[in-house]
Parts: structure tokens; sequence; C-alpha cells
């Protein structure tokens, strides 16, 4: 059992985990769960699902979204969201300091 579990936890290891902060006990096999390890926010969740249904064809939205590992991608995806959400706020506004 022991192996089988190490053999998971490489298979997260790569691009698709890059950045995130992986439980040890992550089950990608809960559809439910696992987004919720990942802190992944269900409305968050719902906005990257119906983008990719804006631009990939039903069959292939099905199988991204479907896929065993789709947790990981959303929350790369939310995590990247939310750096650029704290970079743009704390960067100065382009007509700061010049006189009116």
């Amino acid at each position: 059992m022991g192996c089988a579990r190490e053999r998971g936890r490489e298979a997260l290891a790569g691009p698709l985990a890059e950045g995130l902060d992986v439980p040890r006990d992550l089950d990608l096999g809960d559809r439910a769960r696992a987004p919720e390890q990942l802190k992944v926010h269900p409305a968050a969740h719902s906005q990257m699902v119906s983008t990719v249904m804006d631009i990939l064809p039903e069959r292939e939205v099905g199988l991204l979204v479907g896929s065993r590992r789709w947790p990981l991608p959303a929350a790369r995806t939310q995590n990247i969201h939310e750096s650029d959400t704290v970079a743009l706020q704390a960067a100065p506004s382009r007509g700061a300091g010049r006189g009116r």
C-alpha cells in the first residue's frame, strides 16, 4: 500500500503541482474533496469551468474538467489569479503623483 501512495505522490510532482501546497493526504479520486483540499474556492472553480466551456469544444471540456488531475490546474489557476490581483492592487496607479 505504501508503494501505491508513493507512486501517487510522484504523479503529483511536475508542472501541474508546481507552486502548490499539496496536502500529504490529497485524494484526487475524491472529486468533491480534492478541490477543497487544495483550497479552490467554489465560486472560482465555477468561473474556471465556465471559461473553459467558452473556449473548448464540449467533448474536450468534459475530458479536461472530468480528469482525475483537474483540481491541480484549477488550484494553480486560482493561485495565479490571486497573485495577479495582489500585484495589481500593490502597483501604483498610472496617474498617481501627477498634478491635476
